[in-house]
């Protein structure tokens, strides 16, 4: 069975604005030396120019989910795209002031959340259930290929333009209004929506963000993350339309993979904000050329990702998790001892990290929708993409916070290893519940 022509355009423009969602929450990582200097800001402030960005997103994306069940995926991606482009307008504009470039990455961010979780809606809603499975992995490759590509531009960028420039580069998304009119059904909405559970909403935010600050800034305010999250499922509890399903979080099969994907995504990108402030501070090496060794790795990742996508089935998929896993402690191990010694050793490395990084996304990606009830995709996807997304936040939260309480990269590296032999127990639950569920 193969994709029709219309299908094929609709997952090209899907698989693009996954991408640049993606490839902005890393883009400004090889600037972040030269942003902390040209605005006299900490390297824990500047990280939240990126941490700001991916909690928005974070957010965004289980609201998006929740909103597709009444509304139309077009109209919510066009609106997406609209708050994207006046973020970036936004940023460029104000580049010269810190307060005004977060105004600008959190609208952008507002925007940006509905492009990752609305391509995995329409997937489900639009392709045929028999080429999900690849559609999915088209997906996954883009995100794969924005983490490569994203450092690149971001360098080159930051290198012969200057970093106010990353801004422009995300007004293309406008050209995509024309496709996604073209494309995309005009569905009828929901006669009677569900009442939208903004309290739920705002607690939700609200956990995520007193939990990265309390990584980044005060580990009391962690408490009262803690206390915030109880508050939210006492709340969700009582709602007749809860913002967040709580029944989801009972489901132990799709709580066991929406973790994995937090743990393998605040790895990922702890390496990627962690390895230029290393190349600057230990080897020299300017924006450009950091970026040129990510999209070394990106290429090996999107390799690794087209092999998977052959190969994946249900019946191999945990044999393909362990063997990314493995890629990833060679990887990770290799940062650990070596990243005093040898620079060439610190680039191999981490192209093992990138060629274990997108098989394991691809595999959820497959995995995830399996475990929720067809009722239950929308939020359940955006859940999932919430965990991702704050994954993606705290990894570098929690090393700019080791970098400024200590200069010793060392304590990143073990600490993802610790956190990635984690998922290992994480898919024996799964597979657990799977073989009890047969």
């Amino acid at each position: 069975m193969k994709f029709k022509k219309s299908e094929i355009q609709m997952i090209g423009v899907l698989c693009t604005l996954t991408l640049l969602a993606a490839m902005n929450s890393v883009i400004f990582n090889v600037a972040m030396p030269s942003i902390s200097t040209d605005l006299s800001i900490s390297p824990a402030m500047a990280s939240w120019i990126s941490v700001g960005y991916t909690s928005i997103i974070a957010v965004g994306a289980v609201t998006y989910g929740k909103l597709s069940e009444s509304y139309s995926v077009r109209k919510l991606l066009i609106y997406g795209v609209l708050l994207f482009s006046i973020g970036s307008i936004i940023g460029f504009i104000g580049y010269k002031s810190y307060a005004i470039i977060l105004v600008g990455r959190v609208i952008q961010a507002s925007g940006g959340a509905s492009f990752v979780t609305l391509a995995m809606v329409a997937i489900n809603q639009y392709i045929p259930t028999k080429m999900q499975g690849n559609a999915l992995a088209f997906i996954s490759i883009a995100i794969a290929l924005a983490l490569g590509i994203g450092p690149l531009l971001g360098g080159i960028i930051t290198t012969y333009l200057g970093w106010r420039y990353l801004f422009v580069f995300m007004l293309g998304s406008m050209g995509l209004i024309i496709f996604l009119l073209k494309l995309f059904p005009n569905e009828k909405e929901r006669a009677v929506k569900e009442p939208i559970d903004y309290l739920g909403g705002f607690l939700i935010f609200l956990v995520i963000i007193l939990f990265l600050l309390g990584v980044n800034v005060s580990s009391p305010l962690l408490v009262l993350a803690v206390l915030t999250y109880s508050i939210l499922l006492s709340w969700e509890r009582k709602r007749t339309h809860p913002f967040i399903k709580v029944k989801l979080l009972k489901n132990n099969s799709f709580v066991s993979l929406i973790c994995i994907g937090f743990v393998i995504n605040a790895c990922h990108l702890a390496t990627l904000f962690i390895l230029p402030l290393l190349f600057a501070d230990y080897y020299q090496l300017g924006p450009n050329i950091v970026g040129c060794i990510f999209f070394l790795a990106c290429i090996f990742s999107v390799l690794s990702s087209i092999v998977t996508r052959k190969k994946l089935t249900k019946e191999n998929s945990t044999l393909i998790f362990y063997l990314a896993v493995a890629s990833l402690l060679v990887g990770f191990s290799g940062l650990l001892l070596l990243w005093n010694v040898s620079f060439m050793a610190i680039c191999f490395s981490f192209i093992f990290i990138a060629i274990g990084y997108s098989p394991i996304q691809i595999v959820l990606n497959m995995l995830v929708p399996t475990t929720l009830d067809k009722n239950d995709i929308g939020t359940g996807l955006g859940l999932y993409n919430v965990l991702n997304f704050v994954g993606m936040a705290f990894g570098p939260a929690l090393m700019s916070k080791l970098l400024t309480d200590s200069t010793h990269y060392s304590f990143g590296f073990g600490l993802c290893i610790l956190m990635t032999l984690g998922n290992v127990y994480l898919i024996s639950i799964f597979k657990k519940k799977q073989k009890g569920s047969v």
